[in-house]
Parts: structure tokens; sequence; C-alpha cells
């Protein structure tokens, strides 16, 4: 009897068991398809249920996982890393190191982010999301402590208790009006959304004040708003029609979002019409984050749609002309999108594509880049960096036109909610251009040269230097952007020059440009070119020559005042009178080549030596010997000459001093 007992007091515990076995595994099944329909506030509900009532190792450990997954696919990057550090040492797919790294790096915890990268490198070495979660992380520490000159500040007029995301403007001469999208309690749609646990979002409205108050926003009607969610909206170029994101919503069925039309009539918005982009009927799929080019004929958004190259993709359809229905959408490919997500395009006023990745290598989240548009496509993706971009999720940026200041969203820490608009706007950068003159010989500071600047924008600015040979432009002559030439004057100097550049810059910086200038010699001192040689009875200037003298050419140009004699030379051999004369047209070859590039003619003074000064004395000379004397130099003989008049004003002043004394001569005294 005993025996029967204990039997069915067993059999009764293997059933209780059994039935909780069950019990807990449809619960796993029923989050997982949650999962799967992006319900994650639903499925990490039924994954918490799961969890309390396991007794399994394995189930509490991929529960654990999945409420984690679902935090992050939520957005709570807090959530998401205290749910995976409880597994990450012991789930035993290595991807969970790649999660934990990602919320790590996401929280602002860069250096614990890159142990983690590193420990999942080990686990899955060909996967380069590993080194790249690794670089973004450098990069992104670098970007912290060498910020970008932006001051950014929170829209508390416009920002809720809820996600407020996505301002665009309704108007592109005052940018006063605009309107955004909202999960407020105002919304129409008064029910939750299963991803996010929030209210359905609806568009709203806003204006701005000459005071800068925004006046309290308000949804657009029902025309544009429904019990769906609505948002990520954009206008064409004349503000007379809105294209926006709406997603359909049924219980226990997976539904995609789809981009809408309203026209314009008077004040008010016509009822909403689909445009259709898509004709696959079968997969559920998602268009939304609409942006129109400057001149509505392309319309880019970002969809999961089959044959893109990760999870949402940046696309664009294209049409001729305004009247007619865009065409098959394009994927703008590798160059923007990556394995992960690419979302929330926009075209700014000089054709630049600004859109949000967590693909792209970023601070974590997703980041805001800056892409240009090319012959081929686009490239040159460049990060906008801290303090537009953080450890959050940054997107969805919109410019005042030209201007260098706009709005972005952003879920950093310190909002009103959830998501918040946040306003930007650049600090002009200051620059100055400071440094010495210094006698090249004397290694002096020169005092009085004249320093002189002229700005790629046009501007020219002049100082001389002082007792200490400094000079400086200060930030109200020196803008960012520009590339500026220096030239230095001094009497009884060569000119000199130089460049300076404020191009690159991304902080303000005092430039230091220190310049040599080099005194010119006296006149009989003479100058010997180098390289200026010519074979043996020959005048033509080899091509190797001609290279050799672009130093005299910069000099002549840079000194324009200065007129020389080329004077040349012939070795040892042959008569007198044919040396002569070849010299005389070796030191015109020079001068004639120098008139090709632009020196005037005036300026030139030929004179040919032959053999009466060679360089080396010799007898029985070698062929390099004779190659040495083979040459031709220069000295200065003027350094008054007035450009283009063919005037030297010291040769004026002798012959109006020879003029004054003939004129006197002869006449008697009274």
């Amino acid at each position: 009897m005993k025996k029967i007992k204990l039997f069915f007091i067993t059999l009764l515990f293997l059933s209780v068991a059994v039935a909780t076995r069950a019990q807990e595994e449809d619960i796993m099944v029923t989050a997982d398809k949650a999962f799967d329909l992006n319900k994650y506030t639903d499925a990490k509900t039924l994954y918490e249920k799961a969890l309390s009532k396991s007794k399994d190792n394995e189930r509490t450990s991929k529960a654990t996982f999945m409420i984690g997954n679902c935090y992050m696919k939520m957005a709570d990057t807090k959530m998401a890393e205290e749910w995976f550090k409880k597994v990450v040492d012991t789930y035993p797919e290595p991807y969970v190191l790649l999660y934990y790294a990602d919320m790590l790096k996401a929280n602002d915890k860069y250096a614990d982010a890159m142990v983690y990268y590193e420990k999942y490198k080990e686990k899955a070495p060909s996967d380069t999301k590993a080194e790249d979660g690794i670089e973004s992380c450098k990069l992104s520490q670098k970007w912290k402590d060498n910020p970008m000159p932006f001051i950014i500040t929170n829209v508390k007029g416009l920002n809720s208790a809820d996600g407020d995301f996505s301002l665009i403007f309704e108007d592109d001469k005052n940018y006063r009006n605009i309107v955004f999208t909202s999960t407020r309690p105002s919304a129409v749609g008064d029910k939750k959304d299963a991803w996010t646990g929030q209210s359905f979002s609806d568009i709203y409205s806003a204006k701005k004040d000459m005071k800068g108050k925004w006046s309290t926003p308000s949804p657009l009607g029902m025309q544009i708003n429904s019990a769906a969610n609505e948002g990520a909206a954009c206008f064409n170029s004349d503000m007379t029609e809105i294209i926006f994101t709406r997603c359909g919503f049924k219980k226990k069925k997976q539904l995609g979002c789809e981009i809408y039309h309203s026209v314009k009539e008077g004040k008010e918005w016509k009822n909403a019409e689909l445009i259709p982009l898509i004709t696959d009927t079968v997969n559920v799929i998602t268009l939304g984050h609409p942006a129109l080019s400057n001149d509505d004929l392309e319309l880019y958004f970002a969809s999961d749609m089959p044959n893109g190259i990760g999870g949402r993709d940046i696309w664009v359809a294209k049409r001729a002309s305004k009247s007619e229905a865009f065409g098959e959408p394009v994927n703008l490919g590798p160059s923007i999108n990556t394995e992960n997500d690419e979302m929330f395009p926009y075209i700014s006023k000089d054709g630049s594509l600004y859109f949000a990745s967590n693909g792209q290598i970023g601070m974590g989240g997703l980041d805001i880049f800056k892409a240009e548009k090319t012959a081929n496509g686009w490239s040159n993706v460049t990060n906008m960096k801290y303090p537009i971009n953080t450890s959050s999720n940054d997107y969805g940026i919109v410019f005042e036109g030209k201007a260098t200041k706009g709005y972005f969203t952003s879920d950093r820490p310190g909002g009103r909610g959830g998501d918040d608009i946040y306003s930007f706007e650049k600090i002009p950068l200051l620059f100055s251009i400071k440094g010495l003159v210094i006698d090249d010989s004397t290694k002096q500071p020169v005092v009085d040269a004249i320093v002189k600047i002229v700005g790629s924008d046009g501007t020219t600015a002049e100082t001389t230097t002082d007792k200490t040979g400094t000079y400086i432009f200060d930030n109200k002559k020196i803008k960012e952007n520009n590339t500026y030439d220096i030239t230095v004057n001094k009497d009884n100097y060569f000119s000199a020059s130089a460049k300076e550049t404020t191009l690159g810059f991304e902080a303000s910086k005092d430039l230091v440009k220190d310049i040599r200038i080099k005194q010119i010699p006296a006149p009989n001192e003479v100058i010997t070119l180098p390289e200026i040689y010519y074979a043996y009875d020959k005048w033509d200037l080899l091509d190797k020559s001609k290279n050799s003298l672009d130093g005299l050419i910069k000099t002549l140009k840079d000194n324009p005042k200065l007129v020389i004699e080329l004077s040349s030379h012939t070795d040892s051999r042959g008569t007198d009178e044919y040396n002569n004369d070849l010299s005389q047209k070796r030191a015109q070859s020079v001068v004639n080549y120098l008139i090709e590039k632009g020196i005037e003619q005036t300026r030139l003074v030929a004179k040919g030596y032959g053999k009466t000064k060679l360089r080396v004395a010799c007898t029985e000379c070698t062929e390099e010997q004779h190659q040495q004397n083979r040459r031709t130099e220069f000295r200065i003989i003027s350094q008054d000459y007035v450009p283009g008049s063919g005037v030297f004003p010291t040769e004026k002043k002798k012959e109006e001093k020879k003029e004054g004394k003939k004129s006197t001569k002869g006449k008697k005294k009274k």
C-alpha cells in the first residue's frame, strides 16, 4: 500500500513538472512571436513572466538575454546593458558580447566597451563589427575631448515628457513655422505602441514669435493624423504639399509603414493619400522618413524593402517632373548604407545629404552624418561629431536654409522626455596670423618691413613689423575657410612670400608664420644660376636648364622693381670674336625664355663675355672644367624700375641732373 501511494505521489509531481515546463515553453513561444512582430513591449513582459517561472538554466539564460534584446530595440540602453550584463559571460551565442559592448558604448562607457569588443573579436574574428567598435570608441573619446564649435540647447517650448522628434520647417523665409512628431497624450490615437510602449505619434505644428517664444503645439487635422502612428514628415519647395510616414496597427499582426501625402487648398489640408512606391503585397515592408530634393524631383526615404544592404536602408525614387509619379526606388548603395540601419534622410540647401546611422562608425546609437553628391553617387561621408552626436541616439537634423544653425533630435541625458528636440548653432571660429620677419643672413628681426595678405575671398590687409620684427593680423582680418597669400617687402631685400590657411580647422587657432627675407646683393655682385649649361658650341637652352630658371622667374615676379643683367660665358676654346658672339647668343636665349614667361623685356639686359671671365683657369682643361666655364650668371643693376612703364627713376634723375648742368654751363655771373 505504501508503495502504491509513493508511486501516485511521484506521478503527481512529474505531472506538475511537465505541465510547468510546457507552460514555460508556451510563454516563450508567445514572447518570441511578439518579438518577431516588433512588439517589444509585449515581448518583454512575456519574457519577464517566463523568467519568473523558469527552473531551467538554459531557458533562464535565454529569457534574460531576450529581455535585454527588447530593451535594446526599445532604445533603453541602460536597461539593456543591465540585462545583457547578467548573461554576458554565460550565454552561448557570441553576439551577446557585441550587444553588451554596443550598450556600454551607447552609455558613454568607451573604455569598458573596448574590452568587450576585443572579447567578441576573439570569438568572431571575421566580423568587422569588432574592429569598427574599437575604432569608434577611440574616435568618440577624441571627439569629446575636442568638441566641434556648436551651442546645443534643449527647445523646452516644444518638448514634453513624452517623445518629440523630427522637426521640419513649414516656411523657408523666417523659419518660424514648424511641424514635428510627438507621442504626447493629446495625440489622435489613444492606444499604446507595442514597439515603444508610448502613445501613438501624431504630427504637431507650432510657431515662434518675434521674441523667440514658441506657441503651444497643436496637432494637425484629421486629414493628416489618424488612430495610427504619423510622423517624420517633409514639405515640398513651396510648402503646398506635406509628405509623411504612417504606420498602421492590428492586434496579433505585423503591419508596415507607408508614405502618404496631402495637398493644401487654401489654409486646409486635403485628406492624405498613399504614395505608391512598392508593389510587394506579400512581405511586410516599412517605408518612412521622407525627404525631398530641392527641386522636388527626388524622394529619399528609409525602408527595409528586399534587396537592400542592411536592416533599414536609404532609398531614392525619382521623377522627371513635379506632375509625374515617382519611379521605382533605388538603393543609395554601400557608401551610405551598412548592415545596420540608416534613417532620417535630409537634403540641405546646398544639396548635401544628412542622415542618421548606427552602422557607420559613430559615437553610439544613431549618429548624424553628412555626404556629398558627386556624378557617381554619394561620397565623403563624415560624422558630425560631438556635441551634435553623443553616445545616445541623435538624428533628424535640419538647417535654417544655408545658415549653420537648425534643429535635431536626441535622447541624450538631461532632456525633458524620451526623445527631445534640440537647437544648434555654430560658434564662429576665430583666427589670427602673426610671425617674425627675419634677415636670412644675420638671423636678426627686420623692422618696418611691409607685410600684406590677400585672402581667397578677395579681402586684403597690410601692416608693418614692429621693433621686434613682429607682424600680426587679428581675427577681424583673418576669417575661417580662407587661404591667405602673405608677401613681405623691405628696401634692399628681395620680396618673400608664404601661404597660410584656415581651411579644415574645427577650433579657433592663432596661426604662426615666420618669414625669412634675403638682402639684395650689391650692384656688382654676381649670382650664378645653377645648372644653366650649354652643349659645346651651342646656345640653345636645354629643358633641364629651363627648369633651373624657375627660381629666377619667381624672384623677378615677386620683385617687379628689379632690373638684371644676364651674363653668359664660354669655355677657353675658340677665338675671342667667336666666343663673344656665342656668349651673347647664350645670354639672349635666357632673356628670350624669361620674356616668354612674362618678364618685361625692359627689365632684362643680355651681355656676353666670351672667355674673358673664366671660372676655372686651366691650360689643359678637362671637360668638366670646360662645362663649369660655360655658365650663365646675373647681377642686379637697378631696384627702382616702374613696372609696365619702362622708366627707371634713378636713371631719370641722373639724366635730369645731367641736363641741369648743361643748361647752366656757359652762363656768366651777373
